[in-house]
């Protein structure tokens, strides 16, 4: 069986007051590199290395290990299979607002005349293409996936 780098879905109604609790404590930072170099070093590492360092660095900040940073299509719809109705409504939810909130967010080209027959413009183009990364750690957020993986799909990203 192909590992993943998800952690386990919590229902909150069915955690003990114990695991609640550990579930809305957040972890401590580390100040003890700065956080600036740390960021640094990994886009060396991930521009270098590609999937390899994505996976290390996986193991490293997140104790998982995938075979793969690639979700395949099985996976994602055995995920999805195991969420009630009520979950699969709300995160149906939270994307609907979502996408509300980055479509208003398009750029638009701007024209304008500042004197007669002299235009200026601001013109828009999407990038070629983003990575994402979403820690899982201690206090994974779908959230976080939903939020910073729906931009992309707009036109705003080539790929």
């Amino acid at each position: 069986m192909m590992k993943t780098a998800f952690n386990t879905l919590n229902f909150w109604d069915k955690c003990t007051q114990q695991q609640q609790q550990q579930l809305l404590t957040r972890p401590a930072i580390s100040a003890s590199a700065p956080i600036t170099e740390q960021v640094a070093t990994i886009i060396s590492q991930v521009r270098n290395d590609g999937d390899k360092a994505l996976k290390a660095l996986s193991q490293k900040y997140d104790k998982a290990a995938p075979d793969s940073v690639l979700v395949t299509k099985t996976q994602i719809d055995a995920a999805c299979a195991r969420l009630n109705n009520e979950i699969k409504q709300a995160i149906a939810q939270a994307m609907s607002n979502i996408r509300r909130f980055h479509e208003a967010q398009i750029p638009k080209t701007i024209e304008v005349e500042t004197q007669p027959g002299v235009f200026c413009q601001q013109v828009s183009r999407p990038i070629d293409a983003v990575g994402l990364y979403i820690p899982g750690g201690s206090a994974p957020l779908l959230s976080t996936v939903m939020m910073l993986g729906y931009r992309p799909v707009l036109p705003v990203v080539a790929k």
